[in-house]
């Protein structure tokens, strides 16, 4: 099960991304399952804290004023991840739910919408996903990273960290989603990052292009020092600290 996408080498090592299908499982869940988690985790009020042990999400929305435009969703971003976890991101994605459509709505009627807004998209014109400007697919057609959900319970409680192009009032809603989804699994650890590009564009011009620092640890040591790495980054460049000073404090970081 599953494909193996990008085959390249970094750092002297042979570097295979493999890729999980929706009928592939981790954790216990099919990936067509985790894709609905995703979605309750990124209208989630945590969204940069609430992560699984099996699956790190991406997120591909942007956050309130990351965008300058409300058909864009262009930033940069960073991720440190366990060498033991997949990780889970939409290229581009439609859900339904009923909290924003009619409550009538059967969950035929709600992937279908889906299905058709996705067949809408000019994904063959402009759908990428780079790590290291490889090609994450590999040469494999886009659809084999199409996924679709059953019916699944969205829970909105509170005012979600990213921006919604429709905001979903407050409740448990009955939702599908329907999109072109990446799983990827044991990326090798590195302590360079690996450069994921994701980018699409969808119905009525909205464009994607999301550039992540992706660091991939073996260990939760490194994975710590990997997220405190970019905060001294900043320090340096803020002349808050120098880089051999740094090097000296934190030894296991650079």
């Amino acid at each position: 099960m599953g494909f193996t996408g990008a085959q390249y080498t970094k750092n002297g090592n042979n570097i295979k991304v493999k890729l999980k299908e929706q009928d592939d499982h981790v954790g216990g869940k099919r990936i067509s399952e985790w894709i609905t988690e995703w979605w309750n985790w990124t209208i989630s009020p945590r969204i940069d804290a609430n992560q699984t042990d099996d699956v790190y999400f991406l997120r591909i929305n942007p956050k309130p004023n990351e965008s300058e435009s409300a058909f864009r969703a262009e930033f940069t971003s960073s991720a440190t991840v366990l060498k033991k976890q997949s990780i889970l991101f939409p290229c581009l994605n439609t859900m339904i739910d009923d909290g924003t459509f009619p409550s009538d709505d059967t969950h035929t009627k709600r992937i279908t919408a889906a299905r058709n807004e996705n067949e809408a998209s000019p994904t063959d014109r402009f759908l990428s996903c780079t790590i290291d400007s490889h090609d994450i697919l590999g040469g494999n057609p886009k659809e084999k990273i199409r996924m679709s959900s059953a019916e699944f319970d969205l829970e909105a409680n509170e005012t979600p960290l990213v921006r919604m192009d429709i905001p979903i009032p407050p409740g448990i809603h009955k939702a599908a989603t329907d999109g072109f989804f990446i799983c990827i699994e044991d990326l090798p650890p590195d302590r360079n990052p690996y450069i994921l590009r994701i980018r699409s564009q969808g119905v009525e011009g909205y464009m994607v292009n999301i550039l992540y620092y992706l660091y991939v640890a073996d260990d939760e040591q490194t994975l710590f020092d990997f997220q405190l790495k970019p905060k001294i980054d900043e320090m340096i460049k803020n002349s808050t600290i120098t880089l051999s000073d740094a090097q000296k404090v934190f030894p296991n970081v650079f």
